[in-house]
């Protein structure tokens, strides 16, 4: 049985009770899934990852990711078959670092997401207790499915979350990065500022890098997983006074010190370590 389906077993067995099964009226009540026709490809059987988002402040620094199965629902309850995975139903699975949660959803004819009700397991992560609870209420709330080429995106009355297929995957350089969150130990910690910290890989070898208050310069190699770092030089002398943004530059800079680092990409985030620090960024 594969891994994934296990989770869901699990998942079932805590809260059985929220996951009760569609009967034959609700199927026959003209709610299907999008077909290709209407999208570039199936949606089922990818993993998704959030990229964008307008009017959830709660998810400013989050990392979330998306999954649907076809007929989930009679794979749960122990009667998949082929009949199943054309009845329209999907299961949807999320998380935001914390939990795992799952649903039975169809989808309107208007693209509406609808949901049974969401089920999940029950860790308390404080760094994500509020913004669990947000996702949560968004995903039961039917917002309307759109989707082209690797981009999801899902649009409620007040918010929109846009997602990328987690294969779809930026190279080092060609575009610059926001730098997000920084990494510390098992966690994460970050101060907001504006204008944002960011740093630019250049094929030439080189790279700039905006700490939050001044601009370096310096040069990269790439090897592998790992980025050799060197000659990093300050090229503007600004004075900031603000006691987070010398707080955060100061730990951003030591991440791109003289030295190498381990790095992944995936999709449109980029995740820098070094040692038990370092940081994540967006391609924007």
């Amino acid at each position: 049985m594969k891994p994934r389906l296990l989770l869901i077993l699990a998942v079932l067995g805590l809260t059985t009770a929220a996951l009760a099964c569609w009967d034959q009226a609700d199927r026959s009540s003209g709610e299907q899934a999008p077909t290709t026709a209407a999208m570039e490809r199936p949606i089922w059987e990818e993993d998704y990852i959030l990229y964008s988002h307008e009017g959830a402040a709660e998810l400013s620094d989050a990392s979330m990711s998306l999954f649907f199965t076809k007929g989930a629902t009679l794979w749960l309850e122990g009667r998949h078959d082929d009949a199943s995975r054309s009845s329209g139903m999907f299961g949807m699975f999320f998380s935001v670092g914390c939990n795992d949660h799952v649903a039975n959803v169809t989808f309107s004819a208007q693209g509406e997401l609808i949901s049974d009700g969401i089920a999940g397991t029950q860790k308390y992560c404080a760094q994500t207790d509020e913004q669990e609870r947000w996702v949560a209420q968004f995903m039961d709330s039917a917002p309307r499915l759109s989707m082209s080429e690797d981009t999801l995106i899902l649009a409620g009355d007040d918010a929109t979350l846009t997602f990328r297929r987690k294969d779809y995957a930026r190279s080092l350089s060609g575009q610059p990065w926001t730098i997000g969150r920084l990494i510390v130990g098992a966690g994460y910690s970050w101060h907001s500022i504006h204008p944002p910290p960011t740093v630019a890989f250049f094929q030439s070898g080189s790279l700039s890098l905006f700490d939050g208050c001044n601009t370096s310069s310096g040069q990269h190699a790439v090897r592998g997983d790992q980025i050799v770092l060197s000659s990093l030089q300050p090229i503007t002398d600004a004075v900031c006074t603000d006691d987070k943004v010398l707080e955060l530059s100061e730990q951003v800079r030591a991440v791109f010190a003289d030295g190498t680092v381990q790095h992944t990409i995936t999709a449109d985030r980029l995740r820098i370590e070094r040692g038990s620090g370092g940081l994540t960024a967006l391609a924007r």
